[in-house]
């Protein structure tokens, strides 16, 4: 089942400027008293160009406090929900502290972002001698042929297809190649670190249903489960959408 948490958040543009916080609890899947607490905020700035393309900038944090009740858990899979969770770290932190850096330049149909992430992790001093840190961040570029991404008040939203194969056309297609590292070894984190190559090809054979497959290629050391290696994953998916 997918966590979502219960909260409240708001939105606001100010002209190339766009603000965004919430405060939300636990997820409300969970029927247990659970008292914790989370708060996030986003800055994104957008300056779009005299050719049309767009960049974006912006920067993110949040918040989380478990009130001293079960204690927050990292881990990252090597591709998709389905794979093994290969750098893991259990129950470890009180709090955390996310900081995050997030950049895209989008011209006609390519598009390169990027974003890096740091999590400051408070823990117990009968786990940690020092509070560790985690780390990830992702490189992605993208090109759409038939079609272009769409971009609005610094988010992208579903992918624009020219002509549907409905309407006698052959839809939109995008290739996409990404890396991507996540580092849970930092003090008292033993979690381990990975390195994942990513190649990715997408039909949109609509604005509301495409067809995608992945190719990718993970390095993990130092994994708790799997100690030192790789794996290689191709991943297919399909994706309906009804709004």
């Amino acid at each position: 089942m997918v966590a979502r948490s219960l909260g409240v958040g708001l939105y606001r543009n100010f002209g190339d400027f766009h603000l965004s916080g919430a405060v939300y609890g636990p997820d409300a899947n969970v029927v247990e008293d659970i008292d914790l607490f989370g708060a996030s905020a986003r800055l994104a700035w957008t300056n779009t160009f005299a050719d049309e393309s767009i960049l974006h900038l912006g920067g993110s944090l949040r918040y989380r406090d478990s009130n001293d009740q079960s204690l927050f858990s990292y881990s990252q899979r090597p591709l998709g929900s389905s794979a093994p969770r290969t750098v893991r770290v259990g129950g470890t932190a009180e709090s955390d502290l996310f900081l995050g850096v997030e950049a895209a330049y989008i011209n006609d149909g390519f598009t390169l972002q990027g974003e890096y992430g740091v999590t400051e992790i408070d823990c117990p001093p009968t786990l940690c001698a020092s509070d560790p840190q985690a780390e990830a961040f992702y490189v992605d570029a993208s090109y759409v042929w038939g079609g272009h991404r769409v971009y609005r008040n610094s988010l992208f939203s579903r992918t624009s297809v020219d002509q549907s194969i409905h309407d006698g056309g052959r839809g939109a297609f995008q290739l996409s190649a990404r890396y991507d590292m996540a580092d849970l070894s930092d003090a008292a984190l033993n979690g381990g670190s990975q390195d994942t190559y990513i190649l990715g090809g997408t039909w949109y054979l609509d604005q509301y249903v495409r067809l995608m497959v992945n190719v990718a290629h993970t390095e993990y050391d130092n994994s708790p489960a799997y100690g030192t290696g790789d794996a290689d994953s191709v991943l297919f998916r399909a994706q309906i959408e009804l709004y």
